[in-house]
């Protein structure tokens, strides 16, 4: 594999290592999801890949800024196995051969689409230790590298019931170019932020 992990992830890697995020129990009636952060470390600084989904109907997530993820399909040992295989189809990347699995941060519970049937997202932090790129599969129209200190700083700036109302609104999230962060993306952003 790559490079080693610079001095940010590294503390990252610790960190992560060192707490128990909130997981919950496998039920079988329970839909599983996982999602990608893909991170990188620059000279300048550390950065977090997001992609802009593509427009389909029936998708209320259509435009809106995301990781590369999705459902659990039988043959994904767990949820990091989804996390790669989702992020291979979605973004380009090979994350079991350009990227070190640095940990988890805490599931969140939504809705699955078209439906009040509930799903669980594990979000997977990943480190890219090679020099790779993103090439959009048809899910996404774009994909970004974007300064976590940048993010930091905004969320900082607001109250904390004006960081977790971006939670739960487009409104109150915070602006990426054409269009927000916002809901589980920005729970999982914030999250990271705070460790």
């Amino acid at each position: 594999m790559g490079a080693p992990l610079g001095p940010q992830l590294g503390r990252l890697a610790d960190a992560l290592g060192a707490r128990a995020p909130r997981q919950f129990s496998r039920r079988s009636w329970l839909a599983r999801a996982a999602v990608a952060v893909v991170l990188r470390e620059q000279a300048d600084g550390v950065e977090l890949l997001l992609g802009r989904r593509a427009h389909a109907a029936g998708d209320r997530w259509s435009g809106h800024l995301a990781f590369p993820g999705g459902l659990e399909q039988p043959g994904d040992a767990d949820a990091r196995a989804t996390a790669v295989r989702e992020t291979l189809e979605e973004a380009g990347l090979d994350l079991g051969r350009h990227a070190q699995h640095l940990g988890a941060l805490s599931q969140l519970i939504t809705a699955r689409h078209g439906s009040v049937a509930p799903l669980v997202v594990a979000p997977q932090v990943f480190a890219l230790v090679d020099p790779v790129e993103p090439t959009l599969g048809p899910e996404l129209v774009s994909a970004s590298w974007i300064p976590l200190d940048a993010l930091r700083r905004c969320r900082a700036a607001r109250s904390r019931l004006g960081r977790a109302l971006g939670w739960f609104s487009r409104a109150h999230g915070e602006r990426l170019g054409e269009t927000s962060l916002w809901g589980l993306t920005l729970a999982f952003v914030d999250e990271l932020v705070e460790v």
